[in-house]
């Protein structure tokens, strides 16, 4: 018998490489696969596609859900998505998307087609103009004590390579001057402002660099200093921040910046099958979010076989493992929100319209307190708190008598529980197609039975959806060496 445990998803590397070819509908855990699950819905429908999510608190801690589409910004409750626009609600021009913020209590929201929007959490019925003098931007981010916006509109005027910024702890004032410590700065050479990135300092991401803003005070306010030449962001939404760690793609693969340096996190493992994927004219689709309780950043993107035009891919990364997968399924964005904690009254309203939800009322997005991994499928808001999807992981390939061809007999799938079936492929030179053979169940000695002869060998697991499993982890062969013809 022959244990071959299922390692890292690594697409770059050649068939006989360590690690697994096919990792279809499954999350990277520590060493294993766990399943992916299905969108459920929780909330009703909005009126158009879902072009953003942020979620925030009062300071009453009371949790504040937003959407928005191109038209109107929604807040989520109970189960509803209800519009809280400004009154006369947008027309977001074509080819341009909502952004969020939090200040504080205050929701701020752009899509440099209206003024800049504002919500105050626990004050606010619907949106309104933050101030006549902010500007209008592609692109913002809370940097310390400042509101930084980029690839800005100022006096109908565009500046695709200026960084601005609000008054010192007032998002409302925009007057420049040492007092208030509002200003601006233009980057030079590295193309416009794709994404800002904020917290104690600033990342900004160009689409050819990438600079780091620190706050120093009056004269100067913040120092600019580029951390990377030659290197940005590929698409404005494909960037997202877990603790320290800022996860992002460029134009040749992903990376993670810890504070000190960038670090490539794709590289000989997914970044050639990610860019042969991806539908190179569809890369404004390209969204990120993290799922912090499990270790997850994901990126979601639209396929070169997508007949659709929604994103239908997403690509996981495990950022304690260093492991990727890919699930499937149409969507039409990632992000995240905190979950609202709802009473068994509450439930019993949000129970009153069935055709809102496909998640169960047990589900941890009712539950309250966790930042979830979310999505928005048919204008709804979901969770990906559904049916488990039909899996797939196919080990790379391995000849089992060194040079010889082999027999493998039977494979005993080291998985606990799921509908189980599996199939096996074989060739005898590397240059030969490989050959697969009939898709055979596991029977109730828990072996898929096999008489399955070559030099090379490679196996595919698949679990039906809907099934109930928690991890896959390998598949023990019976393999014999065969004849010397």
């Amino acid at each position: 018998m022959s244990i071959v445990p299922f390692g890292e998803w690594t697409p770059d590397q050649p068939d006989l490489a360590s690690g697994v070819t096919v990792a279809t509908n499954v999350l990277p855990s520590d060493s294993s696969y766990r399943p992916a699950k299905a969108a459920a819905a929780i909330s009703s429908a909005a009126d158009a596609r879902i072009m953003a999510m942020e979620y925030g608190e009062d300071p009453s801690q009371n949790v504040f859900v937003f959407a928005a589409n191109a038209t109107k910004i929604y807040r989520y409750t109970q189960g509803t998505l209800t519009s809280v626009s400004k009154s006369g609600n947008y027309t977001t021009a074509a080819g341009e998307r909502w952004t969020f913020c939090k200040f504080g209590p205050r929701m701020i929201a752009a899509n440099f087609t209206h003024a800049t929007q504002s919500y105050v959490m626990g004050t606010s019925s619907l949106f309104a103009d933050l101030n006549a003098a902010a500007p209008k931007a592609r692109t913002l981010a809370t940097v310390r004590d400042f509101v930084v916006m980029g690839d800005i509109n100022e006096s109908s005027t565009n500046y695709a390579n200026r960084v601005r910024w609000s008054a010192l702890g007032d998002p409302t004032n925009w007057t420049i001057g040492t007092s208030t410590q509002s200003d601006y700065q233009d980057i030079f050479g590295g193309g416009n402002v794709q994404a800002i990135v904020g917290g104690e300092y600033g990342l900004i991401f160009m689409k050819r660099s990438i600079h780091r803003m620190n706050y120093v005070g009056s004269p100067l306010i913040f120092q600019f200093d580029e951390i990377a030449s030659n290197r940005g962001l590929a698409a404005r939404d494909a960037v997202t921040k877990i603790g320290n760690m800022v996860f992002f793609l460029d134009r040749d693969g992903f990376y993670m910046y810890d504070g000190r340096a960038l670090q490539p996190i794709g590289a000989g493992k997914v970044d050639r099958y990610f860019w042969s994927n991806c539908a190179f004219g569809s890369t404004d689709r390209i969204t990120c979010a993290a799922d912090p309780i499990n270790g997850l950043v994901a990126w979601s993107y639209i396929s070169n076989t997508d007949t659709t035009g929604n994103p239908d891919r997403v690509i996981v990364y495990n950022w304690r493992t260093g492991r990727w997968s890919e699930f499937r399924a149409a969507h039409q964005l990632i992000g995240d929100i905190t979950t609202i904690e709802y009473t068994v009254e509450q439930l019993d309203t949000v129970n009153a319209n069935l055709d809102n939800h496909t998640a169960s009322f047990d589900s941890s997005a009712f539950k309250g307190g966790d930042v979830l991994f979310a999505t928005a499928v048919d204008h709804k808001l979901a969770t990906f708190t559904g049916d488990t999807l039909a899996a797939e992981i196919e080990t790379p390939e391995a000849a089992f008598a060194d040079t010889r061809r082999s027999v493998i007999r039977s494979i005993r799938p080291i998985v606990d529980g799921g509908t189980l079936t599996m199939q096996i492929g074989t060739r005898n030179r590397i240059n030969d197609a490989v050959v697969y053979g009939s898709t055979v169940a596991q029977n109730a000695a828990g072996f898929c039975p096999f008489r399955a002869e070559g030099r090379y060998h490679r196996a595919k697991l698949y679990v039906a959806a809907g099934s109930t499993w928690s991890e896959a982890s390998g598949l023990e062969f019976d393999a014999v060496a065969g004849g010397m013809r």
